[in-house]
């Protein structure tokens, strides 16, 4: 844990942590024995605005009877600089969804984790003192859960397109365009071309051609100017796995500064594109199976009484979908940059290895590109 982490928790006070500890039993009796611990999650965190992710555990008594309890507090900073990745993001948004407790009653089998506290240790620092899901099922996701997450966050996108929820917030309008910019896709692209004849691209690519990628690349763009068109509604924003823990009848959500109103079909866009940017088994189960979670989240639309086009939600799906398919080809492309120590560990924590051997391991899923192209052609004509 950094220091300043350290810090910060350290000077959490015990009524505090009696406060919260209430709050996580229900009940204004309990009595915490004042021996809570902490626990680092994740060291590695996609925006820089995250300072830690910890679990904060403890004992505590209630009607003579003790018993454990356990929240998980994210420490932010809102007045560190957004990293490019992240930029698009409102850490304010988020801080109200807790805060204010909004939308947990949305009607639609998914929700925000439960916020207990949000507490302000200095002038910069929040501490969102969340439901602990430890519990719930963790990475790498089955399929059935993938089918599951899509299904419920497709009946909560209809849900919020059909009635609208009244924030006391201003949502931005097509931030997967703002998404596209940050990402420095097209700088990544020309890079890619450069290095054309690179072993490294080739061991990456295996049989397609870099020429395929750049097409993908260039329909994406095109999609990117007819999407403001497509339907549009509330969507949750970050919407990969690792922030969506599946419960039975239930996925509940964390993260949400990426609050937005984008296409329909953004959300599962990016629900299905992060799961090749994770390990490589669960990428290749998640590409196999991709048109399957697909229908399972029009399903989710269905179910909630939305009855637009098919299509307009496929089109919406490649708002996102072929930035992280492009992964398997640019990996190359940040080998050569040598990049940053930052962006090195973010990666390798993402993938799973070493930055140096994950090319031998592209092919698989990179042979998907030439279809993709062909079908985001078809959808543009």
């Amino acid at each position: 844990m950094i220091p300043r982490v350290q810090s910060i928790l350290d000077g959490v006070s015990a009524a505090e942590v009696q406060q919260v500890a209430r709050a996580v039993l229900e009940s204004p009796d309990a009595a915490a024995s004042g021996d809570h611990r902490w626990e680092e999650l994740s060291a590695v965190h996609n925006d820089a605005r995250t300072l830690a992710i910890v679990r904060c555990s403890g004992t505590a008594s209630v009607g003579g009877q003790t018993g454990g309890w356990s929240c998980v507090v994210k420490v932010i900073d809102p007045s560190v600089e957004a990293n490019v990745a992240a930029a698009w993001n409102d850490p304010t948004f988020e801080e109200k969804v807790y805060e204010l407790g909004l939308l947990q009653d949305t009607g639609a089998p998914f929700r925000p984790a439960r916020c207990f506290r949000v507490s302000r240790p200095d002038e910069n620092v929040k501490l969102f003192w969340l439901e602990d899901l430890g519990g719930a099922p963790q990475p790498p996701w089955s399929l059935d859960l993938y089918l599951g997450a899509a299904r419920h966050i497709g009946e909560f996108n209809g849900r919020m397109a059909l009635d609208p929820p009244d924030l006391p917030f201003e949502l931005p309008v097509d931030v997967h365009r703002a998404r596209r910019t940050a990402s420095r896709h097209y700088a990544n692209m020309d890079s890619l071309l450069e290095l054309r004849s690179d072993p490294l691209v080739r061991t990456a690519l295996g049989d397609v051609q870099v020429d395929t990628v750049i097409e993908l690349s260039t329909l994406w763009g095109q999609v990117h100017e007819v999407s403001p068109r497509l339907p549009h509604g509330v969507v949750f924003g970050d919407c990969h796995a690792r922030n969506l823990f599946p419960l039975e009848e239930e996925t509940v959500a964390v993260d949400w500064a990426g609050l937005a109103v984008d296409p329909i079909g953004a959300d599962v866009s990016v629900l299905i594109g992060s799961g090749l940017s994770w390990s490589i088994d669960e990428a290749l189960m998640v590409v196999q199976n991709e048109r399957q979670i697909f229908d399972a989240y029009v399903d989710g639309l269905r179910q909630a009484g939305w009855d637009g086009e098919y299509e307009d939600v496929r089109r919406a799906f490649f708002t996102h979908f072929p930035l992280y398919l492009s992964f398997s080809a640019l990996l190359p492309v940040w080998i050569r940059s040598g990049g940053t120590k930052q962006q090195r560990e973010f990666l390798e924590a993402r993938f799973g290895a070493a930055l140096e051997e994950l090319p031998g391991r592209m092919p698989p899923l990179s042979a998907h590109i030439p279809s993709y192209a062909e079908e985001l052609r078809r959808l543009l004509e």
